[in-house]
This record gives structure tokens, C-alpha cells and sequence, in this order.
């Protein structure tokens, strides 16, 4: 009777650790960050026409900075450099960016505050937020910088065509970029596609030159 009683207990606790686990590792539909998720992107300037590749690859969920984060390495496909990003999903579903480091996992600016990059649940047109960045921490002690993002959502169900095909229901965040004195920096429109992630974002400089990357394939679980 014991030993039945013992097996139940580690059942139960097995089931647990796993309800907990998959609960850790929920994330925003907008951005799904399973490990083993895939997307490679095409970009150019529209201006001048300068053509790039990248990949962004969920490595890990792993604990870092007291938390449970995602692991996302950025990579030039035609070059061997690349960056490393940790994200952490609130229990709102919110995204947020937590720290930036080098392609081998040297953490070299760790947000402060944190930078939310995709709202929690629900997910509204007009829905807004801010992040100050105060201070640019990093091993460079003369490396400060300062900045002031307005984060808006623009549209819950608009239809992007890329190269990897249209998806419909795209939430759209516009993000104006300003330095403290309200200069504006530039401007920044992302897509993200339900259940499949960033599939377009364009980038507006003062000059009036311009940036676009589009999604030309993925892998997501």
C-alpha cells in the first residue's frame, strides 16, 4: 500500500513540475518562442537597394538574470557575425526584451527598465506604453546613451504579403524613437503574424531613407 501511495505522490508531482513547465514556457501568439523556432529574413534598403539575409533562431529556455528566458541568436547568413537576445514572456503573455550580448553570449547591455516589445493579453488597437532608456550599461564605461521610445498599436487585422506568403490578422506596432529632448530619432513599424511571428518591419530615418525586412521563411513548432 505504501509503495502504491509512494507512486501516486511521484505521479502527481511529475505531472506538476510538467504543468509548471509548459506554463513557463507559454508565449505571446504574436511571437511564438518554442525552442527549435526558425525565421529567415531578406533586407534592403528602399532607397538604395542594398540587399541582406538573416536568420533568428530560438537556442534555449534557459534561467538567466534571476528569470526564465528565451534564448534568440541574430545571425548575418552571409557573414559570421551575429547577437544573442534574452526574452522573458510575462504572465500576461507580454514579450520582453531583456539583455543583448555577442554571438557568443557575452551580455553587453541588460535593459533597464525592461523593454516590452509586444503587449500581454488583450492585445487592442491603440493600446500604448513608453520605455526611457536611461542609461546604456555595458564593459564600455564612456558608452551612455539615451532615448525615449513611444510604443502604439496601430491595427489588430491587417493582411501582409511577403515573400513567405499573406497572413491576415497581423497586429501592427508603430515605435517613434525620440532623444530627451524630444528630437525625433526615427520611426520603426513592425507586423507580427498570429502564431508565426515578426513577418515584416520598416524602418523610417529623418533623412526620408528608409529600411524594410520581410520574412522569406520560417519554422515554427
Amino acid at each position: 500500500m505504501r509503495r502504491i501511495s509512494k507512486c501516486i505522490s511521484v505521479c502527481i508531482l511529475y505531472l506538476f513540475v510538467n504543468i509548471l513547465t509548459v506554463k513557463a514556457q507559454e508565449t505571446n501568439q504574436y511571437y511564438p518562442l518554442q525552442v527549435g523556432n526558425r525565421w529567415e529574413y531578406k533586407l534592403e534598403s528602399v532607397d538604395e537597394t542594398i540587399p541582406k539575409q538573416s536568420e533568428i533562431v530560438v537556442e534555449a529556455f534557459t534561467h538567466k538574470f534571476g528569470i526564465d528566458v528565451f534564448e534568440v541568436r541574430s545571425k548575418d547568413l552571409h557573414k559570421d557575425n551575429g547577437s544573442c537576445h534574452w526574452y522573458e514572456v510575462t504572465n500576461d503573455g507580454a514579450v520582453v526584451w531583456r539583455a543583448l550580448g555577442t554571438a557568443d553570449k557575452l551580455v553587453l547591455v541588460e535593459w533597464e527598465p525592461t523593454l516590452v516589445i509586444l503587449p500581454g493579453k488583450p492585445a487592442e488597437t491603440g493600446k500604448t506604453w513608453k520605455h526611457v532608456i536611461e542609461q546604456f550599461r555595458s564593459d564600455y564605461p564612456d558608452s551612455v546613451f539615451y532615448a525615449v521610445t513611444n510604443f502604439t498599436v496601430e491595427n489588430v487585422k491587417e493582411t501582409v504579403t511577403v515573400p513567405a506568403g499573406v497572413f491576415t490578422d497581423c497586429i501592427k506596432i508603430k515605435c517613434a524613437e525620440y532623444d530627451p529632448g524630444g528630437t525625433f530619432i526615427r520611426e520603426l513599424y513592425h507586423w507580427y503574424a498570429p502564431g508565426v511571428g515578426n513577418v515584416k518591419t520598416i524602418v523610417k530615418e529623418p533623412d526620408g531613407k528608409s529600411l524594410q525586412e520581410e520574412l522569406v521563411a520560417y519554422e515554427v513548432k
